[in-house]
């Protein structure tokens, strides 16, 4: 049996939507409102029509700063400052490695690497007791 035209499959690389161009310009606008008055912004790029190309010129215009984060917590959240200082790129995936959520944040720092008193509040008393037990082995 001979194969027809419509048998054939024919792949076209994604062409870019635009949607990269209209967040960069968005992040532009809620970077410079975050360098006035401190009101963090978020962006949820899976409720964005963006495709794989999209998302390829987004990462590659806004490349990656120099700090960069792995938080192991219910899964791995790969977190990176931009070269644009305040603008974080948040990718977060479950225990078998599929993504989850993706966010752009402008902020000074992600709210998920600030801890919470009650956990900074027992630290303190945990490792009162672990120097208070090495100063009495001594």
């Amino acid at each position: 049996m001979s194969e027809t035209l419509a048998d054939i499959a024919i792949s076209s690389p994604e062409v870019e939507t635009g949607m990269a161009d209209a967040i960069l310009m968005e992040l532009a606008d809620f970077l410079e409102t975050f360098a006035k008055e401190q009101t963090p912004h978020s962006i949820d790029l899976h409720s964005l029509p963006m495709n794989d190309a999209d998302r390829a010129a987004l990462k590659q215009a806004l490349g990656q700063g120099e700090v960069n984060i792995t938080l192991q917590s219910m899964g791995e959240s790969q977190i990176y400052e931009t070269a644009y200082a305040g603008i974080w790129w948040l990718s977060h995936f479950d225990t078998e490695g599929r993504l989850l959520t993706e966010l752009i944040e402008i902020c000074s720092v992600p709210a998920i690497l600030i801890p919470h008193q009650e956990d900074i509040s027992r630290a303190a008393v945990t490792l009162k007791t672990v120097a208070t037990r090495r100063s009495a082995d001594d």
